[in-house]
């Protein structure tokens, strides 16, 4: 699934900390972070290249491939 211009208006709108309290997520970023959380956190949305969401599986809500 590409990343539509509604998903990208939302990921910006979580920059703001009164919007990750209201929609009660966080962001990680990054290979190691994600790797760590993910054991223990269910990931609404994840957004990764083909090569890691090919080497990594994991349960997700929504899986957005993009290009790196």
């Amino acid at each position: 699934m590409a990343l539509s211009k509604n998903k990208i208006k939302y990921f910006n709108s979580l920059n703001l900390k009164k919007n990750r309290d209201n929609e009660q997520v966080f962001i990680a970023e990054g290979v190691k972070l994600v790797g760590d959380l993910l054991p223990y956190f269910k990931a609404k949305y994840i957004v990764a290249t083909k090569e890691w969401l090919s080497s990594n599986r994991v349960e997700c809500d929504e899986f957005i491939e993009v290009e790196s």
